[in-house]
């Protein structure tokens, strides 16, 4: 998670909504933990919150190569198919999450997931 942040230290603001969606998801799952470390997370629930979560890793991942590629070759169409996938990753982890946490989180962290959209 944190690599992606520290790949695009330094890049410019086409690449914002890759930081964007990132910080969404380090609110996410630090909201998450904390609940989980209190021992209020279901077994159901943190089956969806981990299969999400390795999702996103993954999806991460290609999304940093695709970023470093975008910036030899200079064509962002492969860096802008897997952003949308960290997106959506991102939005199943929230979802997976959903029944832990408050309401007003859960509107908070989709909105900023959909301004990153916009970026």
């Amino acid at each position: 998670m944190f690599m992606i942040v520290m790949v695009l230290i330094g890049c410019s603001s086409p690449f914002s909504a890759i930081i964007t969606v990132t910080k969404v998801m380090e609110s996410a799952r630090s909201q998450y933990d904390a609940i989980y470390q209190q021992g209020l997370v279901s077994g159901e629930v943190e089956a969806k919150a981990q299969l999400a979560w390795s999702s996103y890793q993954k999806a991460a991942t290609v999304a940093a190569d695709a970023l470093e590629a975008s910036q030899t070759t200079g064509d962002q169409s492969g860096y802008k198919t897997a952003l949308a996938v960290v997106k959506a990753a991102v939005n199943a982890f929230i979802d997976a999450i959903t029944p832990v946490i408050s309401g007003n989180q859960v509107t908070k962290l989709k909105r900023d997931a959909n301004l990153a959209s916009k970026l």
